[in-house]
């Protein structure tokens, strides 16, 4: 039955494009980047295919034409574009509201356009969240209708911070200064640090935009998120040192040139630049974070004793909070090495109360050491989770360096290699540990994957030295009634991949060429194993029948010795 595609893919859409005039093509682009993107990583999590994807696209249509996808291509650009904005308005904003006065515009040449401008971004931003929909993390659902957006942003903690803080303060510089100005300028100073709450968003950006890159190191991502929250909330702090004498002063109070008793009110302070300013402020709250005294600055006022005082806390919970990410990261990157040492752990005290005698419970470590090198994972588990195509090209990719140094597996397509690699099953042997005995029925053969192993016959002659790449174990397989014909222990730490018989049968006894090359090189070994018995036996004769005439000649010496020293005696 003939099969009938349903699914409109990207390159039918395009080509519909070109039937069209600029207009409706315009339209139609700007249509498309604000539905759902099939290529967005982050949606793929939701709908898992192109029809989910098409379907979604359609629902989004039938709800609103206006209404932004989370997962569209515009809304993943515009996330990039948020994490530049956000990190202009919380380096700018506590900047603008402690320290800028009429001279620093001045210094700081369309100072006044640029955070205009920051303000007008701000504002746009405000409007795209009415229009942009959101994921319920409960059900995992998309919500697109515009009114429940509305009502989600408008009813959150963000609509009012971002209208208040959003307010442009440096348009009023363009008028004549007077008290009330001054007050519009103490409570928009205020009203400005509300976009601090903006800084989870900002992490948030920062994480999307990893996840949509494909960038997996996750250490390094959460390292930079913490260090962006740690100086952000330096900064702010920093900024703060100069921001609340100048409210409760400047804006709110009526400033006496014969009080000066505040840190601010001293010469080189009054006087500073910029940048100098920003740096002494830097470098007070910093000091007070870490608990120090300054007599630098003495502190007089009740503002100033609040501000250090809730720099001192906040300085606490920073400090423990770059403690913790730390202790988190190295948790992260050792996790492995954790694991591995609790069940060596568990192990040791098993053998402990078991009574285990030393040589095995040393051997029984040794084996775990080799096995997991010091990282201990479920392979069998995530083994199970792959598809059998994944997991043979794992395979494949593993024992590449096998299969290229095993002259057998030359003569064998891709498919039976394939087919080979996917029934090899790994061994680790230790040193002295016996792997085939001379008289075994034989079960299985082995291939070396690294480390060596020696060969002897049934009267414990050593014939030779198995490397990587070598194979044995293939003689009792191939001929039938044929026992183990050598005994071949590990002469160090061995990693071996083990085909059973039943596995042999399948992917290699039905290959002619295969067998016919194995049964020749198995006859070869077999003879020369025979050989160098029979040589071994005539070598044992010899040396058996020469120590018996010895034996019997000083058998009789002695004798003899004896029986003249009779005769002397008597």
């Amino acid at each position: 039955m003939s099969h009938i595609c349903t699914i409109i893919w990207q390159k039918e859409f395009n080509k519909s494009l070109n039937k069209v005039n600029c207009f409706q093509y315009f339209k139609r682009k700007l249509q498309l980047c604000i539905l759902i993107s099939p290529e967005n990583s982050l949606g793929r999590k939701y709908f898992k295919s192109e029809d989910a994807i098409r379907n979604e696209q359609k629902r989004q249509l039938g709800i609103s034409s206006c209404v932004i996808h989370p997962y569209s291509v515009f809304r993943t650009w515009y996330t990039v574009y948020l994490i530049y904005l956000y990190l202009s308005v919380l380096i700018t904003k506590p900047l603008e509201a402690a320290f800028f006065k009429r001279r620093f515009y001045k210094e700081i040449q369309y100072y006044k356009e640029y955070s205009l401008a920051v303000d007008v971004l701000s504002w746009i931003d405000i409007a795209i969240n009415f229009f942009t929909g959101y994921v319920t993390q409960k059900r995992s659902t998309v919500i697109l209708n515009p009114i429940r957006i509305a009502r989600k942003y408008v009813f959150g903690p963000y609509f009012i911070c971002d209208v208040l803080s959003s307010i442009p303060r440096s348009a009023f510089y363009y008028r004549v200064t007077t008290l009330k100005v001054y007050q519009i300028y103490g409570v928009l100073a205020i009203f400005s640090q509300f976009k601090l709450i903006r800084l989870v968003t900002l992490i948030v950006c920062i994480n999307r935009t990893a996840d949509y890159f494909h960038i997996m190191s996750k250490g390094v991502l959460f390292l930079f998120s913490s260090l962006i929250v740690s100086l952000t909330i330096i900064h702010w702090m920093a900024c703060l040192q100069y921001l609340v004498p100048r409210v409760t002063r400047t804006y709110f109070g009526e400033y006496n040139y014969t009080d000066l008793t505040s840190w601010t009110d001293l010469p080189h302070i009054q006087n500073a630049k910029l940048s100098s300013l920003y740096i002494t402020c830097f470098f007070k709250s910093s000091a007070y974070i870490l608990g120090m005294h300054l007599e630098l600055f003495k502190l007089k006022r009740v503002e100033d004793y609040l501000v250090t005082i809730f720099i001192y806390i906040v300085g606490k919970i920073l400090l423990a909070f770059i403690w913790i990410i730390l202790a988190v990261t190295i948790l992260r990157s050792r996790t492995l090495e954790i694991k591995f040492f609790e069940i060596i752990g568990q192990l040791e005290a098993y053998l402990k109360r078991k009574n285990v005698p030393i040589n095995i419970s040393d051997r029984l470590l040794q084996y775990y050491h080799s096995a997991y090198g010091e990282k201990y994972f479920r392979e069998e588990i995530i083994g199970n989770s792959l598809s059998s195509t994944l997991r043979n090209e794992i395979n494949l990719h593993v024992c590449k360096s096998l299969i290229a140094s095993i002259s057998l597996f030359s003569k064998l397509s891709s498919d039976e290699v394939s087919k080979v690699v996917e029934y090899l099953r790994p061994e680790i042997f230790l040193p002295r540990d016996t792997i085939i005995q001379h008289g075994e029925n034989g079960e299985a053969m082995y291939f070396v994957s690294s480390g060596t192993v020696a060969v002897y016959t049934r009267s414990g002659k050593e014939i030779c030295h198995l490397q990587e790449g070598s194979y044995f174990g293939e003689i009792s397989l191939i001929m039938k009634g044929q026992k183990r014909t050598a005994t071949v222990i590990a002469i160090e730490t061995t990693h071996v991949y083990r085909l059973n018989e039943k596995d042999f049968k399948r992917c290699l006894l039905r290959n002619v060429n295969i067998v016919n090359k194995m049964f020749r090189h198995a006859e070869r070994r077999l003879n020369e194993n025979l050989e160098i018995e029979e040589l071994y036996r005539k070598t044992m004769y010899r040396r058996d029948t020469l120590f018996n005439k010895t034996s019997l000649h000083k058998k009789m010496s002695r004798i003899v010795i004896n029986i003249i020293i009779i005769l002397l005696i008597c």
